[in-house]
C-alpha cells in the first residue's frame, strides 16, 4: 500500500488515497519519515537500547512509597477459623484492610 500511495500521491495526494485504502494518513507519514531516516528509534526500541546499556530515565517527584510492614508485629489471630459464613444477620462481623 505505501509503494501504491508513493507512485500516486503527486497526482491525487495522500489524504484522499488514504480515505479510500484503509490505512490511516498519520500511519503513512510516520513510514515514510522512518524510511527517509532510520536514525528515527522506535520507543519500544530505545527502551531496550537503554535496558542493554544499564541506563535508566530520570523519574521526578517522590518515590511513592507504600506500606511497609512490621516483620516484628504479631500476626492477629483467625477468630472466625476461616468460616465466613453467619447463621444469621449481624453475627460475624469481618473487616480487611491490606
Amino acid at each position: 500500500m505505501i509503494a501504491f500511495i508513493d507512485d500516486h500521491r503527486r497526482a491525487d495526494g495522500v489524504e484522499p488515497i488514504c480515505r479510500v485504502l484503509p490505512i490511516a494518513p498519520s500511519t503513512y507519514h510516520a513510514h515514510a519519515s522512518r524510511r527517509d531516516d532510520p536514525a528515527k528509534l522506535a520507543r519500544c526500541t530505545v527502551a531496550r537500547l537503554m535496558r542493554g546499556a544499564g541506563l535508566h530515565g530520570v523519574i521526578r517527584g517522590k518515590p511513592m512509597r507504600t506500606t511497609v510492614a512490621d516483620k516484628a508485629a504479631p500476626c492477629p489471630l483467625d477468630h472466625v477459623n476461616r468460616v465466613f459464613r453467619a447463621p444469621a444477620p449481624n453475627m460475624l462481623w469481618l473487616s480487611d484492610f491490606t
